[in-house]
């Protein structure tokens, strides 16, 4: 199986970082995107937005990276969001049950995220 390699886009919107990622988000990746998101809260940073619209796979390894940076954020006050509208990635991410426990807020609108985050 030809595994897509992960690419990480970042932006800030004012103290909101903005993490687009795009390819598979899986075993083979899963590390890079947790150290990546890990360096900015420990740099300080309390409000991610993560868009996993670009996302082609994710498998229960790639949902843990977002149940631990949604974990360690929360933590130290801060909060996640993710943006995502396709269906299959919304039942994985839903099958944590951190979005049925409020501890997970998934949106389809990025420009909604940011507003509200």
């Amino acid at each position: 199986m030809m595994t897509l390699d992960l690419n990480i886009e970042s932006s800030r919107s004012g103290n909101i970082l903005v993490i687009k990622l795009s390819g598979d988000l899986d075993d083979f990746n899963a590390q890079k995107a947790f150290s990546y998101l890990k360096s900015e809260i420990d740099k300080g940073i309390r409000r991610i937005v993560i868009d996993l619209d670009s996302i082609k796979f994710m498998d229960s390894i790639g949902l843990g990276v977002i149940v631990k940076t949604s974990k360690n954020i929360q933590d130290l006050g801060g909060k996640l969001i993710i943006v995502c509208s396709k269906p299959q990635i919304i039942r994985l991410i839903d099958t944590s049950g951190l979005i049925k426990a409020k501890k997970i807020q998934v949106m389809e609108d990025l420009g909604k995220a940011i507003d509200i985050i």
